[in-house]
């Protein structure tokens, strides 16, 4: 994956470090922002040690996912029209331990903000379960109470609620989790791809990049 390229999205360093507290931006009517499955073992940006960490990892624990913005999403204006079908991203906030296999796939990297000792800013554990919701139109989700809704019904679960940009609890752009047994299209989590397919409606707080946003 390309990981030093989807730390330096927008060119927004200092919002990165700021946890994103700045003013949002303006909004592009009609868009929401997606998120999607990692995959560690692509030639780019990696090496041989986080490929056998990240492969150590699933042997292991196959149900261990890493979710986030994967080099093309926008947090700040949204990046995929409303009007399209996607799964919503769901978790179920927990506090289950990191796995012991968890780290060294970022600290076997050769990105230096994924080696360095803060990579679980960008990468870190989040204790929970995700899940995926039925396919929806972004324009169906018309407030963060509506999506987490959603999750609730879709997975079975009244824990469930939308997975949110900072759900790593230490900074934003993605984290781990174990996938959640009510989930739909568990495959999708399972297996990271780049299609449309693959990507789902994330909320983010303090920004526009919410399919309920102007």
């Amino acid at each position: 994956m390309r990981i030093r390229n989807q730390l330096k999205l927008a060119g927004c360093a200092a919002l990165l470090a700021s946890g994103i507290n700045a003013a949002p931006a303006l909004a592009k009517a009609g868009k929401g922002m997606t998120w999607r499955t990692y995959d560690f073992t692509a030639p780019a940006n990696t090496n041989a040690a986080q490929v056998q960490a990240w492969s150590a990892l699933k042997a292991a624990e196959p149900e261990v996912v890493v979710v986030g913005c994967n080099n093309s999403c926008n947090a700040f204006v949204g990046d995929t029209a409303t009007s399209q079908l996607r799964r919503i991203l769901c978790i179920v906030p927990g506090s289950t331990p990191e796995p012991a296999l968890y780290a060294p796939v970022f600290t076997g990297s050769v990105s230096s903000s994924a080696a360095s000792s803060n990579w679980r800013f960008y990468y870190g554990w989040s204790g929970g379960t995700v899940g995926l919701t039925k396919p929806v139109p972004g324009t169906s989700i018309t407030s963060r109470l509506v999506g987490d809704g959603i999750c609730k019904q879709h997975l079975g679960d009244n824990g469930a609620r939308m997975a949110e940009h900072h759900d790593n609890k230490v900074g934003g752009w993605a984290f781990g989790a174990r996938i959640h047994p009510g989930s739909q299209a568990i495959g999708l989590l399972r297996n990271a791809g780049g299609g449309d397919a693959t990507r789902f409606w994330t909320a983010i707080k303090n920004q526009q990049g919410n399919p309920w946003n102007p």
